[in-house]
């Protein structure tokens, strides 16, 4: 398989990870724990996979075009999607304010399958770019 065959799959397999979990998720939570299911559910794996969409190939391209800042690129876009995912939280505690126990779990479980399916992804991107 050629290299950019190989970029592309590596790409798409963050979005694809949080597409795949929230749905295993929803069932799980709709199906096995339906006292846990809260309605917003959904916007939590969209939430995610929106942000592998967009940070994802603003990686490819900031690599490309400027590969000696490329680690200080990846650690500020880390941060910024802490501080999304922190007012997010926040956010939906002062607008909705139910099920946080569900939400807090749900939320962090993405994140840090978010983040472990990250650092290999852009590991790989930073020795093949």
């Amino acid at each position: 398989m050629n290299r950019s065959k190989k970029r592309y799959l590596l790409l798409g397999l963050l979005p694809a990870t949080m597409v795949i979990t929230g749905l295993v998720g929803y069932l799980l939570l709709n199906y096995l724990l339906p006292d846990s299911y809260f309605r917003w559910y959904p916007l939590i794996p969209s939430y995610f996979t929106l942000l592998a969409l967009l940070i994802v190939p603003g990686m490819v391209r900031f690599r490309k075009s400027k590969p000696a800042q490329g680690l200080m690129i990846y650690l500020a876009s880390r941060i910024v999607k802490m501080i999304l995912t922190t007012v997010s939280v926040f956010l939906y505690y002062q607008l909705v304010g139910q099920d946080m126990k569900v939400v807090l779990l749900a939320t962090f479980v993405f994140y840090l399958l978010f983040l472990t399916v990250e650092i290999p992804v852009f590991y790989r991107l930073g020795k093949d770019v």
